[in-house]
């Protein structure tokens, strides 16, 4: 092992950087561990459960994007020296189709979601609406999650570590002061309301920052296409809300199968209204979605 060798030397500059913006992280999850201590009993449990259900759309979608955009973007790099804009906007685009709806419907379900999940034994009623408000809260990041990896493969791509890492340090450090501050007035929602906010402040500050190093990235394109992919993601939400209020209603949620029937059938009812309704919109990667699914499920 030659320490001494460039291209080993290479790999840690970069590496090292990638290991501390995560470390960040880590670090802001203690802390707010930390925090959530000084409130009532039970916050802890309500800020830690709602976050493991909104971390499935944001880390099954944002993770997977995220993975392929960075070789995408790699060799494009390699050969031309900058991002292509076409495939970076598409991967945007892609991200907003698949997480959008998620966090819409994420959103409005819930209370059917936690409880279904968690409400069993000693976990109570109470501790489903208030584990639900975390959640619903938590969904307003789960779009930014996703698109902020996109926007960090576009700088690891071009061998830039560094910038992310700082980002993610000046990001964190307000979300600690934003818990901080918020705690006092709102108790536990300050964490999945400051969480949120500070997602979606990583992603403008980094798509800003890699902007501004190629210009052309983003336009007016770009944000009325994601106008259009929420509109169609609020049409689903209202449908799936409406719908599972009705059979709320209709069967009660004492039996367990209409726990899972309050789930999947307003959340199946309100993927195909946002399929249909993105269609109508001309909101054409929600097409590439679905032939992707397809494949997969065939082979």
């Amino acid at each position: 092992l030659d320490l001494k060798d460039p291209d080993l030397l290479q790999v840690f500059r970069r590496w090292l950087p990638m290991i501390f913006g995560l470390a960040t992280w880590q670090v802001n999850f203690l802390v707010n561990t930390f925090l959530l201590t000084f409130l009532p009993e039970g916050s802890v449990t309500w800020v830690s459960y709602a976050y493991r259900i909104q971390h499935l759309p944001a880390g099954l979608f944002g993770v997977a994007i995220g993975t392929v955009a960075l070789a995408e973007y790699s060799g494009i790099v390699a050969t031309e020296r900058q991002i292509n804009r076409e495939r970076f906007q598409h991967a945007l685009k892609l991200a907003g189709v698949l997480t959008l709806p998620a966090a819409v419907l994420l959103l409005v379900l819930a209370v059917p979601v936690v409880r279904l999940v968690y409400q069993h034994g000693r976990f109570t009623a109470q501790d489903t609406v208030l584990t639900a408000q975390a959640l619903a809260l938590y969904a307003l990041g789960v779009w930014p999650a996703a698109a902020t990896r996109n926007c960090a493969a576009g700088f690891y791509a071009a061998g830039d570590t560094r910038t992310p890492a700082l980002v993610a340090l000046v990001v964190v450090s307000v979300n600690i002061m934003l818990n901080l501050i918020l705690m006092r007035f709102i108790g536990f929602r300050s964490f999945p309301v400051a969480a949120s906010f500070t997602q979606l402040l990583n992603f403008l500050v980094l798509f800003f920052l890699l902007n501004r190093r190629q210009p052309g990235l983003g336009g007016g394109r770009l944000l009325r296409f994601f106008a259009k992919t929420l509109l169609a993601a609020v049409v689903a939400g209202l449908v799936a809300g409406l719908l599972a209020l009705g059979l709320e209603r209709l069967w009660g949620v004492k039996r367990f199968v209409f726990q899972i029937a309050e789930v999947f059938i307003p959340g199946g009812a309100g993927v195909v209204v946002y399929y249909f309704f993105a269609r109508l919109l001309k909101v054409g990667e929600v097409n590439e979605a679905l032939r992707s699914f397809l494949h997969r499920r065939s082979g």
